[in-house]
């Protein structure tokens, strides 16, 4: 496409005594002028246009687009680490994905980044004829806006879920967990267990060595509660010193030995601080399994809890099961 023969024109009417003239526009020149980066490749993929935007953007000089085949223009780029950022080795993979698309969808929409950190709002579309037109406008202001603004959002999701002192489920998020647990449980009559957790004591360790000791301790308790359970267990800090754990398609034998080898493993660690070194606690647990007279989830929640306290009235350090 020569810029010097790309020229429209058109008919306008003159304002003054309404007669009608003709205007030619060098279009051409309008487009390698524009913010707007446009690329044209004929029907076997050879780039036969690009205006200094899309050079830009492909981070190579015109010459070495215009003329060339996309794959080699990409190598060259992805070689030379400018242009469109390719997150993948293996570019002939990544060039074979990309014809894939274009053979398969004459016309689509998509953003892409560059390595300089860059992002453009792209449209491709294939023309009767079999010609590629490629354009689009950068939007790096607006990518990073809504980046920014996602991150935000996560971190207000994650400080509306998280319990600030252990930095696992905090109580709400816990109990809508559990919730949505109870209920598949109770659909699809699939085992589920929920484990009470009672750190032995914990108003002694305040009185004695202050509270920032205890939060230290209630740390260190959860850190371990959640190093132990599976990934497919929920762990949360219901408050104070209590925690609980909910085992999904676990019996009450199952949730017994992890129950126990939480308490072992919490009574054989030991807590130091800038204030007391190797101070050691125990836990207590009560363990309540799922049944289908359970109504709702409360109704497992006040199983454990009469468990936790037979621990407790048992000499703590101590896991209980519920009634089966």
């Amino acid at each position: 496409m020569s810029k010097k023969t790309a020229l429209i024109t058109i008919l306008t009417r003159n304002n003054t005594d309404k007669s009608m003239k003709q205007l030619t526009i060098p279009f051409a020149e309008i487009i390698q002028r524009t913010n707007v980066a446009v690329g044209v490749m004929d029907n076997e993929y050879i780039y036969q246009y690009c205006n200094a935007m899309m050079a830009d953007m492909l981070g190579l000089p015109e010459s070495s687009i215009v003329g060339c085949h996309q794959d080699d223009i990409m190598r060259e780029a992805h070689e030379k680490s400018v242009g469109v950022k390719i997150d993948t080795p293996d570019i002939s993979a990544w060039l074979a994905s990309l014809r894939k698309v274009q053979m398969d969808v004459s016309e689509r929409q998509f953003v892409t980044d560059t390595i300089d950190g860059r992002y453009f709002k792209m449209h491709r579309m294939t023309l009767a004829s079999g010609i590629h037109v490629v354009f689009g406008m950068e939007i790096t202001e607006l990518e990073l806006v809504k980046k920014s603004l996602e991150e935000s959002i996560l971190a207000l999701k994650i400080q509306a879920t998280t319990d600030e002192l252990t930095q696992i489920n905090n109580r709400r998020a816990f109990m809508t967990s559990a919730e949505a647990e109870f209920t598949r449980a109770k659909r699809y009559f699939s085992k589920l267990t929920f484990i009470m957790i009672d750190i032995d004591r914990f108003k002694l360790v305040n009185d004695k060595y202050g509270h920032p000791v205890g939060d230290c301790v209630i740390q260190h308790v959860a850190s371990l509660l959640r190093e132990t359970i599976r990934e497919c267990d929920s762990v949360g800090r219901l408050g104070g010193e209590e925690f609980a754990i909910l085992l999904p398609n676990t019996d009450l034998t199952g949730a017994n030995v992890i129950a126990e080898r939480l308490r072992i493993r919490i009574a054989e660690s030991s807590i130091t601080t800038d204030t007391v070194t190797d101070l050691s606690v125990t836990c207590s647990l009560g363990v309540s399994e799922f049944s289908v007279s359970d109504e709702k989830l409360d109704n497992m929640i006040v199983k454990a809890d009469n468990a936790l306290y037979k621990a407790k009235e048992g000499g703590r350090n101590r896991v209980c099961l519920s009634a089966r």
